[in-house]
């Protein structure tokens, strides 16, 4: 399979998200438009592809030189710079894709937490107001007053904190993108995924298969035999050629090492990715079910059979609800993104599971 530099990997995000993020008064964006931002200006990211041209210059020259001066290992070994390269400006871009998305759910979250936590004072602030009312009638007695005195202090603590970290999720994204303008963000909820369906077996043929690290090493086995059967040809001292078959062993046995880590690598992200799957579909049902108790309490509350009281009870309910169900969405594609990362799918294959909804 050819290397491809995979620029585009965060178009994966693309059909998950609608939202807009204003990065001026006119103008809104989405995270697509984040994500460019970040892997536009990271510099590691810079560095990386200038040592992946860099490899490229070097891997042209090799082939380019006089085949009388240019020894067959030199120009193996000039390949596998190339590849390392490859590997590495792939590995720096992906996990940058990774963070951001990270930090993004962050904010995402952060902020549905602090609709909670100002329903929950709300609440808390209704009841202890009611609790007051009863202990002056002689109904409750001053324990109650302080249980629920405790119950709003603590509230309005959660309410502060919940701010606190909104406001620091926000800031940590930004300074991730290097943005100095100031963010007008609005965030949309994550969209219930199509669930990708793979077979374990097909993973690790897929993810063996497109492994630039066993590539590499199999590069490293051959350039071991290369340089032992040239040893071999001219008068070479025993020793030095024992170290010569001691390396070629060394690599051989580097490669299964590497080929075992890997098949573990993949099968664990593969783990993940089922533990995902069944944690959104338990997200979901609960979510349904709470959606029917809200509806059942909202048309209860339109004939003025429950109190504001209950009402504000069962919307912090639901909103907690699906403040857990976009969790396990937001799990379920980093799960996803994280098994074929691992995998190293080209660009088609990681666009494919996600532009469904």
């Amino acid at each position: 399979m050819k290397f491809k530099i995979r620029i585009v990997l965060y178009v994966v995000i693309l059909t998950l998200v609608t939202t807009g993020v204003g990065f001026s008064a006119d103008e809104k964006t989405g995270l697509a438009k984040l994500l460019n931002l970040g892997l536009k200006r990271n510099t590691n990211l810079k560095i990386a592809k200038l040592k992946l041209d860099n490899a490229k210059v070097e891997f042209q020259k090799s082939k380019l030189n006089n085949l009388a001066t240019q020894s067959q290992c030199s120009k193996m070994q000039a390949n596998i710079t190339l590849l390392q390269a490859r590997n590495q400006y792939y590995k720096t871009q992906s996990q940058l894709v990774k963070k951001l998305i990270t930090k993004y759910s962050k904010v995402l979250l952060a902020k549905q937490n602090l609709a909670i936590k100002q329903k929950r004072y709300k609440l808390e602030q209704i009841r202890l107001n009611k609790t007051k009312a009863q202990v002056d009638k002689g109904y409750k007695n001053n324990l109650a007053l302080i249980k629920q005195i405790n119950k709003f202090q603590t509230a309005k603590f959660d309410l502060e904190q919940a701010k606190n970290n909104y406001q620091t999720t926000l800031r940590e994204l930004k300074f991730m993108i290097n943005q100095i303008k100031k963010l007008a963000i609005k965030f949309k909820n994550l969209k219930a995924p199509q669930i990708w369906q793979i077979a374990k077996k097909e993973v690790l043929k897929i993810g063996t298969a497109n492994s630039i690290n066993l590539k590499i090493q199999q590069k490293n086995i051959k350039l071991a035999q290369q340089e032992l059967k040239k040893a071999q040809q001219v008068l070479t001292p025993k020793l030095d050629l024992k170290k010569l078959k001691n390396n070629l062993q060394i690599a051989k046995l580097k490669k299964d090492k590497l080929k075992q880590s890997l098949k573990n690598s993949l099968y664990t992200n593969y783990y993940q990715f089922k533990q995902a799957i069944k944690q959104l579909n338990l997200r979901r049902k609960d979510l349904n079910q709470i959606k029917k108790n809200y509806n059942l309490v909202d048309k209860k509350a339109a004939q003025g059979l429950v109190s504001p009281e209950e009402v504000l009870a069962s919307k912090v309910q639901l909103l907690q609800t699906k403040y857990d169900y976009q969790s396990a969405v937001i799990n379920y594609y980093s799960q996803e993104l994280a098994l074929k990362t691992v995998m190293r799918l080209e660009v088609e294959g990681l666009i494919n599971g996600f532009s469904q909804e």
